[in-house]
């Protein structure tokens, strides 16, 4: 089995996906509410050899952030954002 972690998730059923991929008992509703109630930088990791561990990942550089961020809501967020902010010429081409 390859590393895996699973971060904090919306739904039952999302937990419950979740733990399968991690290879633990999707009916645990104990460790569902768990992966419910997680927040930014709390997860469930299990590595090759199959330890499975609760922790707290802080990232040191907060541009890092941004670009890991995979929150499909957040993605469309700051591709409008994006388009607002870039400057445009008169011809309606951006700098790039």
């Amino acid at each position: 089995m390859l590393f895996r972690s699973v971060f904090g998730l919306k739904t039952e059923e999302e937990a419950g996906k979740a733990l399968t991929l991690l290879g633990l008992d999707p009916e645990d509703r104990a460790m569902r509410q768990r992966l419910l109630k997680f927040r930014e930088g709390r997860c469930i990791m299990r590595d090759y050899e199959g330890n499975v561990v609760q922790m707290q990942v802080h990232v040191a550089n907060p541009g890092m952030l941004q670009t890991l961020d995979t929150t499909p809501y957040r993605e469309a967020e700051q591709h409008e954002s994006q388009l607002v902010d870039e400057p445009s010429r008169p011809d309606g081409s951006s700098e790039i």
